[in-house]
């Protein structure tokens, strides 16, 4: 697998991850995400553990819902934390979503898709909370695993700061292709 616009490397996240900043205050602009292949084949063709998207064939659901239109979803709940304590906002994320009455609209993510998180505002470290539709006895039976890329920082929301100070700017690559990163500390 290769990462956001085939880059070579990425990350592979899971259920409960964290990722602290190296600065108190940061703003994680956002970043791009999608399925692992683990997960994504999980969800769309079902496995010893997890029933396919969509599917209640054996799952006793004991519903009116037809064949073929359970309405399962995964889904990825971003928190911010500034000090040690959770920011009230979040930012949800689905990695697949049957929950639509209209079928065409079901879907698995598959490719890699942008999450703007700027609302987290600046912050210190951030988690991931996953949650989802086909559980059993032990929990949720889809893989809890997830691919994140190019995670964007900067002062995003400096709204009231009347001055910043910076003790060191690196401003990279140079030349520049695509995308200006600038690194400020």
């Amino acid at each position: 697998s290769k990462g956001f616009n085939n880059s070579e490397k990425f990350v592979v996240g899971q259920d409960a991850a964290i990722i602290r900043t190296k600065n108190k205050a940061t703003a994680i602009n956002g970043f791009y995400f999608t399925n692992t292949t683990y997960t994504y084949k999980s969800m769309r063709y079902g496995d010893a553990f997890a029933r396919k998207f969509g599917d209640t064939t054996g799952t006793g659901s004991g519903t009116t819902i037809a064949q073929g239109a359970y309405p399962d979803f995964l889904k990825l709940v971003v928190f911010g934390y500034r000090n040690g304590q959770k920011i009230s906002d979040s930012v949800e994320i689905y990695l697949g979503d049957y929950r639509s009455s209209n079928p065409a609209q079901d879907y698995i993510v598959r490719d890699w898709r942008y999450a703007n998180t700027s609302k987290l505002g600046l912050v210190d470290s951030i988690t991931f909370k996953m949650s989802g539709s086909v559980t059993n006895a032990f929990g949720l039976a889809t893989p809890l695993f997830f691919g994140l890329d190019n995670f964007e920082t900067g002062p995003a929301n400096l709204v009231g700061l009347s001055q910043v100070s910076v003790k060191e700017l690196r401003i990279f690559p140079v030349p520049v292709s695509s995308y200006l990163h600038v690194q400020l500390s």
